[in-house]
């Protein structure tokens, strides 16, 4: 799971929607591509107005419409929906995102700005905070972080993350260096600026210990609150070490410092996940940010003792299990993926892994073998986007055409929402204008060329 890009756009737990969520969830293109089934549309419409009270009736006949690039026929159903259901939390936020994806960003607002009045939820605040930020808005984006936060403390984990990813990656990049007439008032700018990336970094630590310490009921948000709040002690000093690029360069320069600033965020963080399993045992989530911290800082021994005590503890884990296979050394792989079968035999996440051991043989009798393993994995779950990355950019290298395009269609019918870099990806809002109205084709693409680019960083390392 990753956390640290993952919720930048949204979140990096499950996404609490399903496909009737909204008018436009999940879709090939905001273009006339779509074709509107008719016999559909007139099943819904009489569905709607036989049981107008049912919203999910409404949503996805605008959903269709929508697909088809019928974005005024859209806005028309959603506005029926809401005279049959005014407080409706889905109703109000479908036409606010109808309106966000199709860059109508003021009418988007003020919808939002409704449903706050009118149908006030956590999750409107949450996409009304999310929408703010997106433009830019950030000073209003942590307002309504606030205001969410104040009237659902306890179900906000999503809000206090946001929150404090917008003070520790969002304001410190609108701090710039002007040009100044002299050293002096260079030297004063310099010191008012680390003033303030120490002010950003302890309101992210707060909002974040406010959230573990207050959304406890929801164990995955909770969790992930740990996770965010370790990554950033583990990166604490390059936050406020990067004053401006000659001293950055300075501070590089001399290892002794860069290693014991380092050293102290490393140890804040692998004390942070210590007290988070504590609180959650049993959870492969937090065992897997353990054993990575650890590699992140090139402390394999330690990151392998790690990873021994995590799968006694879950030892049926497909999340760990199929790290073991990936981190393991090349002689030791195969015997990791026997044991990894044995232990889980039903575990998409293991079944990919050993798919992916079997491409990177590239004999032939492998590759046909890796085809089936892919098979296999994203019949046994076709929601982990991840999965499907991984057999497209297989048969990207080793299959035809036609095998490409029949993979991405696939996907693309299948929506899937969940994969730990699927989602790292898609719900980064700096990859928003790559995924056209939420394709599921660009952004099987997008996953694909992250895949290959963690891999080619990963060799460069050896």
């Amino acid at each position: 799971m990753d956390t640290t890009t993952t919720t930048d756009g949204n979140d990096d737990t499950k996404d609490e929607s399903n496909n009737t969520d909204d008018a436009n969830n999940n879709t090939n293109n905001n273009t006339n591509t779509y074709r509107l089934n008719i016999e559909l549309d007139e099943v819904l419409q009489a569905a709607s107005e036989r049981l107008p009270k049912v919203e999910v009736f409404w949503l996805l006949r605008a959903k269709e419409q929508w697909l088809a690039g019928e974005v005024d026929k859209a806005r028309e159903i959603l506005q029926k929906a809401f005279e049959m259901n005014p407080s409706s939390e889905r109703v109000w936020l479908a036409a606010s995102k109808l309106e966000w994806s199709n860059d109508e960003i003021v009418r988007a607002r003020l919808l939002l700005e409704r449903a706050r009045d009118r149908a006030p939820s956590y999750r409107v605040y949450m996409k009304s905070s999310m929408l703010e930020r997106e433009v830019g808005n950030y000073d209003e984006s942590i307002q309504l972080i606030v205001d969410g936060i104040e009237k659902y403390p306890s179900t906000a984990s999503k809000l206090y993350m946001m929150g404090g990813q917008i003070y520790s990656e969002d304001l410190p990049k609108t701090l710039v260096v002007v040009p100044v007439s002299s050293e002096a008032d260079f030297d004063t700018m310099k010191t008012t600026l680390l003033k303030k990336k120490k002010s950003y970094l302890e309101k992210a630590r707060k909002l974040y210990q406010d959230g573990i310490e207050t959304c406890t009921s929801d164990t995955s948000g909770n969790v992930t609150l740990w996770i965010v709040a370790s990554r950033l002690e583990e990166r604490a000093h390059t936050f406020l070490s990067h004053q401006d690029d000659g001293e950055a360069a300075e501070a590089e320069s001399d290892s002794t410092i860069t290693t014991n600033a380092n050293a102290g965020g490393i140890t804040k963080a692998r004390s942070l996940l210590e007290l988070a399993r504590l609180k959650h045992p049993k959870n492969d989530q937090l065992w897997l940010e353990a054993i990575r911290l650890e590699r992140r800082s090139n402390n394999l021994k330690l990151s392998d003792s790690l990873m021994a005590r995590a799968l006694q503890e879950c030892p049926k884990s497909g999340l760990l299990l199929s790290e073991s296979i990936r981190i393991a050394p090349k002689v030791e792989q195969k015997g990791k993926s026997t044991i990894a079968i044995k232990r889980n035999p039903e575990s998409s996440l293991i079944i990919c892994s050993v798919a992916t051991l079997f491409a990177s043989d590239g004999k032939a009798k492998n590759v046909t073998k890796a085809r089936k393993w892919y098979e296999r994995s994203i019949l046994l779950d076709k929601d982990i986007g991840d999965s499907w990355a991984y057999y497209y950019n297989f048969e990207c290298k080793y299959g035809t055409q036609v095998q490409q395009n029949t993979i991405k269609e696939r996907c693309i019918k299948a929506e899937p929402k969940h994969g730990e870099i699927w989602q790292s990806v898609t719900k980064n809002i700096n990859n928003k204008d790559k995924i056209k109205g939420e394709s599921v084709g660009d952004a099987l693409e997008l996953v694909a060329t992250e895949i290959k680019d963690r891999e080619r960083r990963r060799l460069q390392k050896k």
